[in-house]
């Protein structure tokens, strides 16, 4: 399989996911919102590297956000012994490994190697590796090496604690890992001693008798992670809401996208219970949506709604119109926290679930008022070079709309803090200056924000 250049941005909760590219040879991978992680846990010290301390860490990364100041969001990491982690550099998304102490409590730092002033661009794909050779410990992206230690304490110590993936157990999980993962290896042998050239058009990585652990994550479904080197079994992700979503590659690559791209997925409280609204830019052969609940602190979701049993939750198909849907849980009670996965299932059966949405139920005085605007329509979409974006208003608002490419860097304020009286109005883009791409759409008032995608063309 060849790389794709084809763009897709999904839009969760505010939440911009953009992908690109497709790794030869595979079919899935795994795609981690912020709070999902699944371990292999250590069966016979197999997870400890040999008695010449020899060792590579390496996998394919898609980071979706640059990580905070101080947050250090981990990527593979081992109680007691070594943390592969992403750092913020300097507004960028660097890259770091740390060996851990064996003792005491376990994340004392023994040693450290990171990326310095050398960043990864988000949003795409990269290929990261950390590997020691006995002496030296270097740290690779997309196979150049961005810093060199050679600390003898990168000589791993023993453990008998499980590899975390997408997230630190520090007595209790934290540090998760936002975007996707991929061909997940680990050795005990230095692989890379210098600069190598690898790309998403390279097959995948190989198991040898080196190999500690090799996750290709092509399962495509259900919980299960396949150990290629056979060293390990019973890999499983963890338990909703924490589970990792399974996505597989031709959605990004050539079919443009996940069967629903949603726009929004939001919850409030009203008096008359918790109403859950949200809409989808876009829809291939889509069904309907089913709606879980889980309660804060239970183990097991609870099946609240289906488009089965209810027609306002049946899906439009396939458009590219978007639609808008909406469902108020009545069986709520103040001051109680719920979360709400969302999920749609296509003609063929296959349900595609999105990020759990947190809501804490407070009985208002009285509902809250809806957006203070609508978009009617954005046409043409795509265009070239201008397109109008027709709003509509419910009462006089102020407005600002701006626009935004696919990093989330500013392109053009159109209407900043512009009073518009009720009723429709119609504002036009002219992108005749810039690049044919993805953009985003964003108008505000005060609280309210609403995004749309539009395409420009060549």
């Amino acid at each position: 399989m060849k790389l794709k250049n084809t763009l897709f941005v999904i839009l969760v909760v505010g939440i911009l996911i953009p992908f690109g590219g497709v790794i030869a040879g595979n079919e899935y991978m795994l795609e981690f919102d912020g709070d999902d992680s699944f371990f292999i846990n250590d069966d016979s010290n197999q997870l400890d590297v040999n008695d010449d301390n020899a060792w590579t860490i390496e996998c394919w990364i898609y980071p979706s956000e640059v990580p905070g100041s101080g947050t250090f969001p981990a990527i593979i990491d081992r109680k007691y012994s070594f943390g592969f982690y992403l750092r913020n550099t300097s507004g960028n998304c660097g890259l770091g490994i740390v060996a851990l102490s064996g003792g005491g409590t376990g994340f004392d730092i023994e040693g450290t190697c990171h990326s310095g002033t050398s960043y990864m661009s988000i949003n795409d794909w990269h290929h990261v590796a950390a590997s020691y050779d006995g002496t030296t410990t270097r740290l690779f992206i997309d196979g150049s090496i961005v810093s060199t230690s050679t600390d003898v304490d990168f000589d791993l110590d023993a453990s008998v604690s499980a590899v975390n993936v997408a997230a630190r157990n520090n007595y209790g999980y934290e540090r998760y890992f936002s975007g996707a993962l991929d061909e997940i290896r680990y050795s005990k042998s230095a692989r890379y001693s210098s600069a190598f050239t690898i790309s998403t058009s390279e097959p995948e990585h190989s198991s040898d008798d080196d190999t500690i652990f090799l996750l290709h994550l092509n399962s495509g479904s259900g919980t299960s992670i396949t150990d290629a080197s056979s060293n390990f079994s019973g890999i499983s992700l963890r338990s909703s809401t924490n589970d990792a979503t399974w996505r597989a590659w031709d959605f990004y690559g050539t079919d443009l996208s996940l069967p629903v791209e949603l726009t929004y997925f939001k919850g409030k409280s009203t008096s008359k219970g918790i109403a859950l609204s949200w809409e989808t830019a876009s829809e291939i052969e889509n069904q309907g949506f089913i709606i879980e609940r889980k309660m804060e602190g239970a183990q097991a979701s609870k099946l609240m709604t289906s488009y089965l049993k209810n027609p306002a939750l049946e899906g439009a198909g396939s458009t590219t119109s978007s639609s808008q849907y909406s469902w108020i849980d009545t069986d709520v009670k103040p001051g109680s926290t719920y979360y709400y996965t969302l999920s749609d299932v296509d003609y063929q059966g296959s349900e595609t679930r999105h990020k759990a949405l947190k809501v804490t139920y407070t009985e208002p005085e009285e509902d809250t008022k809806p957006l203070a605007f609508q978009v009617s329509s954005i046409y043409p979409n795509p265009f070239n070079p201008s397109t109008s974006i027709q709003l509509n208003l419910d009462e006089a608002a102020t407005l600002s709309l701006s626009i935004y490419n696919a990093k989330g860097q500013l392109v053009e304020s159109l209407v900043q803090n512009q009073d518009y009286s009720a009723g429709e109005h119609t504002l036009n883009w002219h992108a005749g200056a810039v690049s044919s791409g993805i953009y985003f759409v964003q108008i505000s008032s005060g609280a309210d924000v609403l995004t749309q995608k539009v395409m420009k063309l060549d």
